[in-house]
Protein backbone atom coordinates (compact mmCIF):
# COMPACT_ATOMS: atom_id res chain seq x y z
CA UNK A 1 0.00 0.00 0.00
CA UNK A 2 1.11 3.50 -0.72
CA UNK A 3 1.46 6.64 1.02
CA UNK A 4 -1.20 7.82 -1.40
CA UNK A 5 -3.94 5.44 -0.38
CA UNK A 6 -3.56 5.96 3.23
CA UNK A 7 -6.26 8.57 3.67
CA UNK A 8 -6.03 11.06 7.09
CA UNK A 9 -8.87 10.72 9.14
CA UNK A 10 -9.82 11.92 12.92
CA UNK A 11 -9.14 9.02 15.35
CA UNK A 12 -12.55 9.22 17.96
CA UNK A 13 -11.37 10.50 20.74
CA UNK A 14 -14.07 8.66 22.57
CA UNK A 15 -12.24 5.30 21.35
CA UNK A 16 -9.12 6.38 21.63
CA UNK A 17 -7.57 2.82 21.33
CA UNK A 18 -6.32 3.32 17.83
CA UNK A 19 -3.88 6.44 19.46
CA UNK A 20 -3.09 4.07 22.24
CA UNK A 21 -1.94 1.52 20.43
CA UNK A 22 0.55 3.60 18.06
CA UNK A 23 1.78 5.20 21.46
CA UNK A 24 2.73 1.92 22.62
CA UNK A 25 4.14 0.56 19.80
CA UNK A 26 6.34 4.15 19.50
CA UNK A 27 7.16 5.25 22.57
CA UNK A 28 6.50 2.29 25.00
CA UNK A 29 4.61 2.31 28.59
CA UNK A 30 4.67 5.78 29.10
CA UNK A 31 2.16 8.22 30.09
CA UNK A 32 1.49 9.05 26.63
CA UNK A 33 -0.16 5.42 26.11
CA UNK A 34 -2.53 6.04 29.90
CA UNK A 35 -5.81 6.09 28.94
CA UNK A 36 -6.54 9.04 31.79
CA UNK A 37 -3.67 11.35 30.46
CA UNK A 38 -5.38 10.57 26.72
CA UNK A 39 -8.69 11.68 28.48
CA UNK A 40 -6.96 15.35 29.85
CA UNK A 41 -4.77 16.08 26.97
CA UNK A 42 -7.31 15.69 24.00
CA UNK A 43 -10.58 15.73 25.85
CA UNK A 44 -11.05 18.38 29.34
CA UNK A 45 -8.84 21.30 27.13
CA UNK A 46 -10.84 24.81 28.05
CA UNK A 47 -9.32 25.71 24.17
CA UNK A 48 -11.48 22.67 22.85
CA UNK A 49 -10.93 19.05 21.60
CA UNK A 50 -7.59 18.00 20.56
CA UNK A 51 -7.30 16.49 17.10
CA UNK A 52 -5.44 13.39 16.47
CA UNK A 53 -5.05 12.64 12.63
CA UNK A 54 -4.31 8.98 11.82
CA UNK A 55 -3.57 6.93 8.65
CA UNK A 56 -5.40 4.01 8.71
CA UNK A 57 -3.81 0.96 7.01
CA UNK A 58 -6.52 -1.53 7.43
CA UNK A 59 -3.63 -4.28 9.06
CA UNK A 60 -4.70 -5.76 11.81
CA UNK A 61 -1.78 -5.55 13.74
CA UNK A 62 -0.79 -2.06 12.59
CA UNK A 63 -4.21 -0.03 12.14
CA UNK A 64 -2.52 3.25 12.24
CA UNK A 65 0.77 3.75 10.29
CA UNK A 66 1.33 7.20 12.16
CA UNK A 67 -0.41 10.08 13.50
CA UNK A 68 0.00 13.89 14.08
CA UNK A 69 -1.89 15.67 17.12
CA UNK A 70 -2.82 18.91 17.70
CA UNK A 71 -3.87 20.44 20.79
CA UNK A 72 -5.89 24.07 20.78
CA UNK A 73 -4.70 26.88 22.66
CA UNK A 74 -6.53 30.22 23.91
CA UNK A 75 -3.62 32.95 22.83
CA UNK A 76 -3.60 36.88 22.22
CA UNK A 77 -1.25 38.44 19.47
CA UNK A 78 -0.80 41.76 20.11
CA UNK A 79 -4.06 42.03 21.95
CA UNK A 80 -6.34 40.00 19.90
CA UNK A 81 -7.56 36.41 21.56
CA UNK A 82 -7.91 33.50 19.28
CA UNK A 83 -6.84 29.97 18.82
CA UNK A 84 -3.39 28.09 18.19
CA UNK A 85 -2.28 24.22 17.45
CA UNK A 86 0.26 23.03 19.07
CA UNK A 87 1.42 19.73 17.04
CA UNK A 88 2.59 17.22 19.62
CA UNK A 89 2.73 13.57 19.86
CA UNK A 90 4.18 12.87 16.52
CA UNK A 91 4.65 9.47 15.98
CA UNK A 92 4.90 6.71 12.79
CA UNK A 93 4.60 3.36 13.19
CA UNK A 94 7.94 1.24 12.69
CA UNK A 95 6.36 -0.13 9.65
CA UNK A 96 5.28 2.70 7.66
CA UNK A 97 8.48 5.00 8.38
CA UNK A 98 10.25 7.28 5.46
CA UNK A 99 7.40 6.84 3.01
CA UNK A 100 5.87 9.99 3.63
CA UNK A 101 2.58 9.96 6.07
CA UNK A 102 4.18 12.14 8.61
CA UNK A 103 4.20 14.79 5.89
CA UNK A 104 0.63 14.04 4.51
CA UNK A 105 -0.74 13.88 8.17
CA UNK A 106 0.79 17.63 8.99
CA UNK A 107 -0.70 19.17 6.10
CA UNK A 108 -3.99 18.03 6.30
CA UNK A 109 -3.69 18.82 10.14
CA UNK A 110 -2.19 22.15 9.47
CA UNK A 111 -5.47 22.51 6.62
CA UNK A 112 -8.21 22.15 9.02
CA UNK A 113 -6.37 24.54 11.79
CA UNK A 114 -6.27 26.96 8.66
CA UNK A 115 -10.49 26.03 8.39
CA UNK A 116 -11.11 26.64 11.93
CA UNK A 117 -9.28 30.56 11.59
CA UNK A 118 -6.00 29.11 13.90
CA UNK A 119 -4.02 32.30 14.54
CA UNK A 120 -1.05 30.14 13.94
CA UNK A 121 0.19 26.51 14.09
CA UNK A 122 3.50 25.89 16.36
CA UNK A 123 5.59 22.78 17.45
CA UNK A 124 8.65 21.79 19.19
CA UNK A 125 9.87 19.27 17.80
CA UNK A 126 12.88 16.64 18.14
CA UNK A 127 15.76 16.72 15.58
CA UNK A 128 14.31 13.44 13.58
CA UNK A 129 10.98 15.44 13.14
CA UNK A 130 12.64 18.88 12.26
CA UNK A 131 13.33 18.45 8.53
CA UNK A 132 9.66 16.97 8.04
CA UNK A 133 8.21 20.24 9.31
CA UNK A 134 10.57 22.47 7.59
CA UNK A 135 10.20 21.05 4.18
CA UNK A 136 7.13 19.65 3.28
CA UNK A 137 4.37 22.03 5.43
CA UNK A 138 5.68 25.66 5.19
CA UNK A 139 6.59 25.44 8.44
CA UNK A 140 9.89 28.22 9.74
CA UNK A 141 12.08 27.46 12.16
CA UNK A 142 11.09 30.76 14.50
CA UNK A 143 14.03 30.20 17.02
CA UNK A 144 15.74 27.86 19.80
CA UNK A 145 14.82 28.19 23.87
CA UNK A 146 17.42 28.47 25.94
CA UNK A 147 17.59 25.76 28.73
CA UNK A 148 18.99 26.93 32.00
CA UNK A 149 20.26 25.00 34.71
CA UNK A 150 21.16 25.86 38.36
CA UNK A 151 23.07 23.01 39.87
CA UNK A 152 21.78 22.12 43.89
CA UNK A 153 23.68 18.95 44.93
CA UNK A 154 27.64 19.10 43.44
CA UNK A 155 28.47 15.91 44.57
CA UNK A 156 25.74 14.31 42.96
CA UNK A 157 26.32 16.50 39.40
CA UNK A 158 30.22 15.04 40.00
CA UNK A 159 28.57 11.50 39.92
CA UNK A 160 27.32 11.64 36.23
CA UNK A 161 28.82 11.65 33.07
CA UNK A 162 26.72 13.29 31.14
CA UNK A 163 27.84 16.69 29.61
CA UNK A 164 25.34 19.09 30.49
CA UNK A 165 25.45 17.67 33.75
CA UNK A 166 29.43 17.97 34.04
CA UNK A 167 29.11 21.67 32.84
CA UNK A 168 26.87 21.83 35.39
CA UNK A 169 29.78 21.03 38.13
CA UNK A 170 32.65 22.76 36.18
CA UNK A 171 30.79 26.25 36.91
CA UNK A 172 32.13 25.43 40.97
CA UNK A 173 31.59 28.00 43.78
CA UNK A 174 30.76 30.87 41.45
CA UNK A 175 27.48 29.70 40.39
CA UNK A 176 26.36 27.92 43.68
CA UNK A 177 27.70 30.94 45.17
CA UNK A 178 25.53 33.24 43.39
CA UNK A 179 22.56 30.48 44.37
CA UNK A 180 23.17 30.51 47.74
CA UNK A 181 23.04 34.83 47.53
CA UNK A 182 19.94 34.58 45.46
CA UNK A 183 18.82 32.60 48.65
CA UNK A 184 19.75 34.37 50.98
CA UNK A 185 19.05 37.85 49.73
CA UNK A 186 16.28 39.26 47.24
CA UNK A 187 12.77 39.18 47.97
CA UNK A 188 12.60 41.33 50.64
CA UNK A 189 8.50 42.62 51.49
CA UNK A 190 7.51 39.23 49.45
CA UNK A 191 5.17 37.00 51.28
CA UNK A 192 4.86 33.63 49.33
CA UNK A 193 2.33 31.52 49.34
CA UNK A 194 0.77 28.03 48.08
CA UNK A 195 -2.29 28.29 45.48
CA UNK A 196 -4.09 25.59 43.83
CA UNK A 197 -4.33 25.06 40.25
CA UNK A 198 -7.76 26.85 40.11
CA UNK A 199 -6.96 30.12 42.41
CA UNK A 200 -9.32 32.30 41.60
CA UNK A 201 -6.69 35.02 41.33
CA UNK A 202 -4.96 33.41 37.78
CA UNK A 203 -7.81 35.89 35.94
CA UNK A 204 -6.80 38.98 37.25
CA UNK A 205 -3.23 37.83 37.15
CA UNK A 206 -3.26 37.60 33.59
CA UNK A 207 -4.84 40.75 33.04
CA UNK A 208 -1.74 42.46 34.42
CA UNK A 209 0.59 39.72 32.68
CA UNK A 210 -0.82 40.07 29.25
CA UNK A 211 0.38 43.68 28.56
CA UNK A 212 4.31 42.95 28.35
CA UNK A 213 3.44 39.52 26.32
CA UNK A 214 2.28 40.14 22.45
CA UNK A 215 2.25 36.81 22.02
CA UNK A 216 1.40 34.30 24.48
CA UNK A 217 -0.38 31.83 25.66
CA UNK A 218 -3.21 32.79 28.16
CA UNK A 219 -2.44 31.84 31.04
CA UNK A 220 -5.75 32.51 33.14
CA UNK A 221 -7.93 30.34 35.58
CA UNK A 222 -9.24 27.59 33.39
CA UNK A 223 -5.80 27.39 31.98
CA UNK A 224 -3.82 26.71 35.08
CA UNK A 225 -6.82 24.54 36.50
CA UNK A 226 -6.12 22.23 33.13
CA UNK A 227 -2.60 22.22 32.17
CA UNK A 228 -1.52 22.20 36.31
CA UNK A 229 -4.54 20.68 38.25
CA UNK A 230 -6.16 18.28 36.10
CA UNK A 231 -3.27 16.11 34.46
CA UNK A 232 -3.50 12.99 35.85
CA UNK A 233 0.27 11.71 35.64
CA UNK A 234 1.89 14.92 36.99
CA UNK A 235 2.13 16.87 40.11
CA UNK A 236 3.01 20.60 39.73
CA UNK A 237 2.80 23.18 43.18
CA UNK A 238 2.47 26.85 42.85
CA UNK A 239 3.65 29.83 44.66
CA UNK A 240 2.54 33.45 44.19
CA UNK A 241 4.61 36.36 45.44
CA UNK A 242 2.85 38.99 46.88
CA UNK A 243 3.99 42.58 48.07
CA UNK A 244 1.22 45.17 49.96
CA UNK A 245 -1.33 42.31 49.20
CA UNK A 246 -0.64 42.67 45.21
CA UNK A 247 0.42 39.43 43.32
CA UNK A 248 3.95 39.90 42.06
CA UNK A 249 4.24 36.78 40.27
CA UNK A 250 3.71 32.97 39.96
CA UNK A 251 5.85 30.53 39.82
CA UNK A 252 5.03 26.76 38.89
CA UNK A 253 7.57 23.79 39.75
CA UNK A 254 7.49 20.16 39.04
CA UNK A 255 9.74 17.02 40.06
CA UNK A 256 11.41 15.62 37.36
CA UNK A 257 14.29 13.31 36.26
CA UNK A 258 16.84 15.42 34.22
CA UNK A 259 19.86 14.04 33.01
CA UNK A 260 18.86 10.66 34.74
CA UNK A 261 18.89 13.05 38.03
CA UNK A 262 16.54 13.73 40.61
CA UNK A 263 15.36 17.32 39.68
CA UNK A 264 13.19 20.23 39.54
CA UNK A 265 11.39 21.69 36.65
CA UNK A 266 10.53 25.52 36.61
CA UNK A 267 7.38 24.71 34.70
CA UNK A 268 6.63 28.31 34.62
CA UNK A 269 7.40 31.78 35.72
CA UNK A 270 5.45 34.58 34.97
CA UNK A 271 6.22 38.41 36.70
CA UNK A 272 4.28 41.14 36.48
CA UNK A 273 5.79 44.22 34.91
CA UNK A 274 7.11 47.10 37.06
CA UNK A 275 9.61 47.92 39.77
CA UNK A 276 8.74 44.84 41.61
CA UNK A 277 9.33 42.33 39.12
CA UNK A 278 13.23 41.53 39.88
CA UNK A 279 12.22 41.21 43.79
CA UNK A 280 9.42 39.02 42.69
CA UNK A 281 11.58 36.87 40.36
CA UNK A 282 14.01 36.32 43.31
CA UNK A 283 12.13 35.79 46.07
CA UNK A 284 10.03 32.89 44.09
CA UNK A 285 13.31 31.31 43.04
CA UNK A 286 14.86 31.14 46.09
CA UNK A 287 11.42 29.68 47.35
CA UNK A 288 11.63 27.34 44.69
CA UNK A 289 14.94 26.09 44.98
CA UNK A 290 14.94 25.89 48.73
CA UNK A 291 12.02 23.39 48.26
CA UNK A 292 13.25 21.20 45.62
CA UNK A 293 15.99 20.90 47.85
CA UNK A 294 14.88 19.90 50.81
CA UNK A 295 13.05 17.18 48.42
CA UNK A 296 16.49 16.01 46.83
CA UNK A 297 16.99 17.57 43.68
CA UNK A 298 20.56 17.91 42.75
CA UNK A 299 19.90 20.39 39.85
CA UNK A 300 16.83 22.80 37.87
CA UNK A 301 16.27 23.27 34.62
CA UNK A 302 13.93 26.18 33.36
CA UNK A 303 13.57 26.84 29.22
CA UNK A 304 12.93 30.83 28.91
CA UNK A 305 13.17 33.36 26.23
CA UNK A 306 16.20 36.12 27.13
CA UNK A 307 13.82 39.27 26.17
CA UNK A 308 12.10 39.51 29.90
CA UNK A 309 12.15 40.35 33.35
CA UNK A 310 11.93 36.03 33.74
CA UNK A 311 15.36 35.26 32.35
CA UNK A 312 17.03 38.19 34.38
CA UNK A 313 15.63 36.94 37.38
CA UNK A 314 16.77 33.16 37.00
CA UNK A 315 20.33 34.41 35.52
CA UNK A 316 20.47 36.65 38.98
CA UNK A 317 19.06 33.56 41.05
CA UNK A 318 22.65 31.74 39.81
CA UNK A 319 20.88 29.60 36.43
CA UNK A 320 23.02 29.66 33.82
CA UNK A 321 22.10 28.77 30.51
CA UNK A 322 23.78 25.72 28.96
CA UNK A 323 25.71 25.67 25.81
CA UNK A 324 23.70 24.46 22.56
CA UNK A 325 26.35 21.46 22.38
CA UNK A 326 25.24 20.23 25.75
CA UNK A 327 21.99 20.03 25.33
CA UNK A 328 19.91 16.99 25.72
CA UNK A 329 18.30 17.98 22.43
CA UNK A 330 17.38 21.92 20.71
CA UNK A 331 13.89 23.39 22.01
CA UNK A 332 13.74 24.21 18.78
CA UNK A 333 10.77 26.15 17.73
CA UNK A 334 8.58 25.85 14.10
CA UNK A 335 5.76 28.20 13.11
CA UNK A 336 3.05 28.39 10.09
CA UNK A 337 1.06 31.87 10.64
CA UNK A 338 -2.08 31.28 9.30
CA UNK A 339 -4.38 34.26 7.48
CA UNK A 340 -5.77 35.26 10.63
CA UNK A 341 -2.59 35.44 12.32
CA UNK A 342 -1.06 37.53 9.69
CA UNK A 343 -4.00 40.00 10.31
CA UNK A 344 -3.07 40.20 13.97
CA UNK A 345 0.50 41.23 13.44
CA UNK A 346 1.88 37.85 14.02
CA UNK A 347 5.84 37.73 14.22
CA UNK A 348 8.27 35.56 12.86
CA UNK A 349 10.48 35.06 15.27
CA UNK A 350 10.44 34.85 19.32
CA UNK A 351 11.60 37.87 19.71
CA UNK A 352 7.88 39.42 20.98
CA UNK A 353 7.08 36.01 22.56
CA UNK A 354 6.54 34.58 26.07
CA UNK A 355 7.64 31.12 26.50
CA UNK A 356 8.63 29.08 29.56
CA UNK A 357 8.67 25.27 30.07
CA UNK A 358 4.81 25.15 30.46
CA UNK A 359 4.29 25.66 26.70
CA UNK A 360 6.65 22.80 26.01
CA UNK A 361 4.12 19.60 25.40
CA UNK A 362 6.49 17.45 27.47
CA UNK A 363 6.17 18.43 30.75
Amino acid sequence: MSPQALEPVLAPLASPEVILGLERAVYGDTELADPGFVEWLYRRNPAGEGMVWYAATGERDAPSAGQVAVVPLRVEVHGRRGIAGLVLNVASHPRWRRRGVFAALLARAVEENVARGFLYTFAFPNPSSTPGFLRHTGFADAGRVPLLLAPLDAAALAATRHGPARFAVGLGARVLGALGRARRGGGHGMAIDEVPPDWAGFDALWTRLRAARPVAVVRDRAFAAWRFGACPTRRYRLHVARSGGEVAGVIVTRRAPVLGLPAGLVVDLALVPGTDAETAGAALLRHACDGLAAEGAALVAALMLPHGAEYRALRGAGFVRCPRVLEPQPFRVVLRTHPAGAAAGMPEGLGQWFLAMGDYDAV
